[in-house]
């Protein structure tokens, strides 16, 4: 039998259909007879491959975990976690301990010498062997959870970095002319005016390209009425048992977005620009087979790993070679921030106002709120002791250059903020080193020059006076 056979959903089922059945009554645990406590016993010996399935085939039926997020748990069970390099499937249930799960999990994240670490997957895999040990302990088939103690994966997210206008540009450009090669034109997967307008529509509406995906010309785009608006309501997964190939994997339209907090058929009206309007308008009047905008050629929905190929080969060795479609959808939800602050980001993406600043606004490197500060100092200063202390500061940033010129690190001023506009009387400058004679026939040649005054050079190890910078910060 193969690992693909074993772990097969109809012996999943059987294996949770003994297992409920023998655990169903446990108040009349203790009267049951040898046999079935023998039972018990035989099934406290199941491996760890044999309770994955089980936990799998549950979760399928309660329904409490999305079914492609349930995918791709099963996909790293049977890949990462009960085969593989560290594969640890064929222990027995109670041989998994909190040591072994650490093991696991370190190696997965850390890597060997001809595997890269890989955070993510490591996360997941302890997610898989937390709620596979969750059901293990309320069957009773352990005591205590090993995964509890074992090592825990944090994952750092970058700040997010939104692509510049230029760049933006520089990806349409590439995308546009891709569209005229003939492998776009032969590709097995869609026409090749797909990519480009789909790449308009993530920019121009910041939804998710799964969303973009899915959007239908019936159901979801109004471009006829006063204001062009698409519905955001669903997104494209790719599903097991979504065919009617019984556990085939199958590329289906979900009636939710990912967050689910939309009602199926309200979901998030966006308004479109007019040139996106256009465009839309254009592509319906081609009468393109399937009730999708950006569907497969044959009309049923396009998977987003197909997207992705296309995707991948319109950007090979150009200047933006490497950006996904995340980095083109932060591209508007940064431009949106910035002008309308990130609750507005945050409801026009459908996420979190906490998602959208970790994962998709880029914050600003400039911040430009003088005007108000300005006001501060305003109130504290008259304009004539303002025009006074930015006279200064000038003075004292030439006299800090002319310094720097002779290698003098720091240079120190006596009696700055008491000085006045026209004041003559000698400067007293420390150096906390001793300098030549020449040194400091410059630097005194140089304050006269700049202020007016006299100057003397003093060391002193440990200056009193204000450093050659502005002293009023």
């Amino acid at each position: 039998m193969t690992q693909k056979e074993a772990f097969s959903r109809s012996g999943a089922a059987e294996a949770r259909a003994r297992l409920n059945a023998l655990l169903a009554d446990p108040d009349t645990y203790a009267s049951r007879s040898i046999q079935v406590r023998s039972e018990l016993r035989l099934r406290k010996e199941m491996t760890l491959a044999e309770f994955v399935a089980v936990w799998v085939a549950t979760e399928r039926d309660l329904g409490d975990i999305a079914p492609q997020t349930l995918n791709e748990y099963e996909r790293i069970a049977n890949k990462d976690v009960l085969s593989g390099p560290f594969g640890i499937g064929q222990l027995r249930l109670k041989e998994v301990t909190v040591q072994v799960v650490s093991e696991l999990i370190t190696a997965i994240l850390h890597g060997t010498e001809t595997q890269r670490g890989r955070p993510s997957v490591a996360k997941q895999a302890r997610v898989v062997l937390s709620n596979t040990f969750n059901l293990a302990v309320q069957r009773g088939l352990v005591s205590i959870s090993p995964v509890r103690d074992a090592t825990t994966v944090t994952i750092r997210t970058k700040r997010p970095r939104a692509i510049t206008d230029d760049q933006a540009s520089e990806l349409r450009r590439a995308v546009f002319n891709w569209a005229k090669t003939p492998y776009a034109s032969d590709n097995p997967y869609a026409d090749a005016q797909l990519l480009p307008l789909l790449i308009d529509t993530v920019i121009a509406t910041t939804a998710r390209p799964g969303e973009v995906l899915g959007l239908r010309w019936a159901e979801d785009v109004h471009l006829d009425g006063p204001v062009p608006t698409v519905n955001i309501n669903g997104t494209i997964i790719f599903l097991k048992g979504g065919s009617a190939v019984e556990g085939q994997m199958s590329t289906v339209r979900q009636s939710r977005t990912k967050t689910g907090d939309e009602a199926v058929e309200e979901g998030r009206d966006l308004v479109i620009p007019e040139r996106l309007a256009v465009a839309l308008r254009a592509r319906r009047a081609q009468n393109l087979p399937g009730p999708f905008v950006f569907g497969h050629k044959h009309g049923h929905p396009l998977a987003q790993t197909s997207m992705r190929i296309l995707w991948r080969a319109a950007i090979a060795g150009t200047a933006v070679e490497g950006m996904t479609p995340r980095t083109a959808r932060k591209l508007g939800a940064t431009r949106i921030a910035h002008e309308r602050g990130v609750d507005a980001a945050a409801e026009q993406m459908g996420n979190t106002r906490e998602i959208a600043q970790k994962h998709y606004v880029e914050r600003r490197r400039l911040h430009d709120n003088s005007d108000i500060l300005g006001a501060l100092i305003g109130e504290i200063l008259e304009p004539e002791e303002l025009a006074l202390q930015q006279l200064w500061i000038g003075k004292l940033a030439d006299l800090r250059d002319a310094a720097e010129t002779f290698g003098i690190e720091q240079l120190y001023l006596a009696g700055v903020p008491e000085r006045q506009k026209d004041d003559r009387s000698p400067l007293v400058l420390e150096v906390d080193r001793q300098l030549d004679e020449f040194t400091v026939s410059q630097i005194t040649a140089a304050a006269l020059a700049i202020f007016g005054a006299p100057a003397s050079v003093g060391v002193n190890p440990s200056p009193t006076g204000v450093p050659i910078v502005n002293p009023w910060a």
